[in-house]
Parts: C-alpha cells; structure tokens; sequence
C-alpha cells in the first residue's frame, strides 16, 4: 500500500459514529473493515464520539472495553479498573 507510512498498524481500537462502506481513495486494495480484520483491530460503529469527547475532556482519561462477548458489567469491572495505560508517548512517537 504506498499511502501506509509503517509497517503495521499501531491503532489498539477503532470507535466511530458511522462506519463508510465505500473506500475514497483511488489506490485502495482492501475495505477498512478487510484491514481491520486482516490486522486483528477490534472496531465498533453508531457510537456518539462526540459525547464522548465531552465526557473525556471534562473527565479526563478512562479506561474502557470493547467486546463482542455480553458481559455483565460486574464481571469485568474489576479488569478494567486495574487496567493501566503505559508507554502511551513512546507507542505513539
């Protein structure tokens, strides 16, 4: 792919409000759905992003779940409490 400018994807998730079915660059090969999955990046679509972006900034960093499984929120609330985000500059830089 000559737009991909690494390797491989550094992206752990993928949250929109709608997902485009229809690719809008001309040297595309694959869907973005197609490359999620070749890449084995969990994704999830008709999410407010924009309330969550309030609720983030006003809050400030949170730790979430993204999942295909339905849990009971007690079950995994222990899990995502203890969750810590580590490395976060050099992972992105």
């Amino acid at each position: 792919m000559d737009d991909q400018e690494a390797a491989h994807p550094f992206v752990e998730a993928f949250v929109v409000s709608e997902l485009s079915r229809l690719g809008s660059n001309f040297r595309m090969n694959m869907s973005l759905n197609d490359y999620m999955i070749e890449n084995n990046i969990p994704g999830i679509q008709g999410v407010d992003t924009r309330a969550i972006t309030r609720i983030l900034r006003k809050e400030g960093c949170m730790n979430g779940m993204i999942t295909t499984k339905d849990y009971e929120v007690s079950e995994v609330i222990d899990q995502i409490k203890a969750f810590k985000i580590q490395g976060v500059v050099e992972k992105c830089s």
